[in-house]
C-alpha cells in the first residue's frame, strides 16, 4: 500500500502543470546569437507573458485569458490553447505539428504565418507537416499582416469566426482552408494579394477591404455576405456558389466552370470572358452579365473529319482539324 501511494505521488509529480510565474518553466539561451526562450514542461498562464526574442514552444500552453508578446519569431510544435487570451507575434509564425486552439482568443502575427515541417525536400521545399487550426467561436479571431503558406497533411476546423490577411495566402494541400458554417475570411491588403488554395480548400464566406486587389487563382466559396469584387482572371470557380442577393464582379476572365452557380436574386458580372465548360448557372431570380464573349462548349479539342476539295490532292483525302468537344453546360432561367 505504502509503495502504491509512493508510486501515485512520483506520477503526480512528474506530470503537473507549470505556471508562467514559475522559474522552471521557460528556459532561455543564446541560439545562433539570437536570444531564444523555450518552454520546458505544459504552461498555463497566470499572468500576462513578454518574451524578447524568438519563441520556442515544444509543451502545450494554455493561456488562459493572459496576453503573450513575443518580439521575435515563434516556432510552435506543441498545441497552443489561446483560451480567450491574445498572442502578439511581431516576427514570424511557423506551426510545424499540433493543433492552434483560438477558443475565443486571438492572434495576431506581424510577419508570416506557415504551416509546414522544418526540413526541405529535394526540390528545395519545405516539407508538408500535420498543424491545424480549430476555430469553433465567433469571437475567435486571427490576424496576419504577411503572408500565409499552408503545407499541412490534417484538416483544420474552421466553422466559425474571422481571419484577416494582408499578405499573399498559398494553401498547397487545399487542407488548412477547409471552411464551413459562419467561418469568415477577410482580405485587407495594402495594395494587392494573391489567393492560391489547392483542390479540396474552401472558403465559407469572403470579404474584401474597400479598393483592394484580391487576385484569386481559383474561386472556392461556398456563400456571399456582400457585394465582391475579385482583380484579374479566374481559372475556375470550382465551388457551389450561392451569390445571396449580392453582386460578384469579376474584372477579367474565367476560364471554367466547374460548379453549379446559384445566382439567387444577385448579380454576377464577368468583366471579360466566361467559358462556360460545365455545370449549371441558375439564374433564380438574378443577372448575369457578360462583357467579354460567353463559351459553352468543352474546353478539349478533338479531329474534325472533312473531305479536301483541294485540286491538288486526291478525292477522299482527309486534313485534319480541330474542334471543340460539346459540354454540359446548363443556364437555368424559371422565374
Amino acid at each position: 500500500m505504502k509503495r502504491l501511494l509512493l508510486t501515485l505521488v512520483v506520477c503526480i509529480s512528474l506530470t503537473s502543470t507549470i505556471f508562467a510565474n514559475s522559474e522552471d518553466a521557460l528556459k532561455t539561451a543564446d541560439w545562433d546569437g539570437v536570444e531564444t526562450t523555450s518552454v520546458t514542461k505544459d504552461l498555463v498562464l497566470e499572468e500576462d507573458l513578454s518574451v524578447n526574442g524568438d519563441f520556442v514552444i515544444k509543451y502545450r500552453i494554455d493561456l488562459n485569458g493572459f496576453t503573450i508578446n513575443v518580439s521575435g519569431n515563434v516556432l510552435m510544435n506543441a498545441d497552443v490553447d489561446l483560451s480567450s487570451g491574445a498572442f502578439n507575434v511581431d516576427g514570424n509564425f511557423h506551426q510545424v505539428d499540433n493543433t492552434l486552439y483560438v477558443n475565443g482568443g486571438e492572434l495576431n502575427v506581424q510577419g508570416n504565418y506557415s504551416i509546414e515541417g522544418t526540413e526541405r525536400n529535394e526540390d528545395g521545399e519545405m516539407k508538408p507537416s500535420y498543424g491545424k487550426i480549430k476555430m469553433t467561436n465567433n469571437s475567435d479571431k486571427i490576424t496576419i499582416k504577411g503572408d500565409f503558406i499552408g503545407r499541412s497533411n490534417s484538416a483544420s476546423e474552421l466553422t466559425a469566426g474571422i481571419i484577416t490577411f494582408e499578405g499573399d495566402l498559398i494553401d498547397y494541400k487545399g487542407n488548412t482552408f477547409k471552411c464551413a458554417d459562419n467561418h469568415i475570411v477577410h482580405f485587407a491588403p495594402k495594395n494587392k494579394a494573391s489567393v492560391d488554395i489547392q483542390s479540396g480548400g474552401n472558403f465559407q464566406t469572403i470579404t474584401i477591404e474597400k479598393d483592394a486587389e484580391v487576385y484569386f487563382k481559383v474561386l472556392s466559396v461556398n456563400k456571399l455576405i456582400e457585394n465582391i469584387e475579385i482583380s484579374g482572371d479566374v481559372e475556375s470557380i470550382n465551388r457551389k456558389i450561392d451569390l445571396n442577393g449580392y453582386e460578384l464582379r469579376i474584372n477579367g476572365d474565367v476560364g471554367k466552370v466547374e460548379a453549379d452557380i446559384n445566382l439567387n436574386c444577385g448579380k454576377l458580372i464577368i468583366d471579360g470572358d466566361l467559358y462556360h465548360d460545365n455545370n449549371t448557372i441558375n439564374l433564380n431570380k438574378g443577372t448575369l452579365e457578360v462583357k467579354g464573349n460567353y463559351y459553352m462548349h468543352s474546353l478539349e479539342k478533338e479531329e474534325k473529319k472533312e473531305t479536301s476539295d483541294s485540286e491538288d490532292e486526291n478525292k477522299g483525302d482527309e486534313k485534319k482539324e480541330l474542334e471543340y468537344k460539346a459540354g454540359y453546360a446548363v443556364i437555368r432561367m424559371e422565374n
